[in-house]
């Protein structure tokens, strides 16, 4: 099997068994066919099992969400598909909310309950700034149809960062 195909496999894998549909949020861990268990709304609220949901499949849904998003997008940029264009579409609105989900302005979540909104209160470096990779690269790329879109909500978590003084806000206001 050539490099080509090795790629192709892995990235199938990927998307059948990591991809969290419909969020568009690339998971920690699943089962070989994909399933995953999530946290409920309540476990959210709660901070159970902690409030970074360290130990669950959306730990890191913003750390390799844009990871994988700016993969894509680079992969796009050699050699442009409608499959990639659409993969990249499913992680961005992926993107978009981890951020939108925020109660507190520059907070990225990890990832989201059960019922698509609720998340746990703790984000970290690793989660915004791939966020903010990802984004940027989108930015730049020619598969942004609305840069002003994607202009303001990089502005605004980099706005809300060096408000902070360049500290992770938690999605508590006055919590880093």
């Amino acid at each position: 099997m050539d490099e080509q195909n090795i790629q192709n496999l892995f990235h199938r894998i990927v998307w059948r068994r990591f991809i969290r549909l419909p969020y568009g949020h690339v998971l920690d861990y699943a089962e070989k066919d994909g399933t995953a268990i999530f946290p409920t709304a309540d476990e959210c609220n709660r901070a159970m099992p902690n409030p970074r949901s360290w130990g669950l499949p959306i730990e890191n849904g913003g750390f390799f969400t844009g990871l994988y998003a700016y993969a894509l997008l680079e992969k796009y940029r050699k050699d442009k598909n409608e499959e990639t264009a659409e993969e990249i579409k499913i992680l961005m609105n992926g993107l978009f909310l981890l951020q939108d989900v925020a109660k507190v302005e520059g907070f990225i979540a990890r990832g989201v309950a059960d019922d698509g909104v609720s998340h746990y209160p703790m984000s970290a470096e690793c989660q915004i700034f791939t966020w903010i990779l990802a984004m940027y690269a989108y930015y730049r790329s020619d598969l942004c149809v609305d840069r002003n879109h994607i202009k303001e909500r990089l502005l605004r978590v980099l706005t809300a960062l060096k408000k902070y003084e360049w500290k992770i806000p938690c999605d508590k206001e006055g919590v880093f």
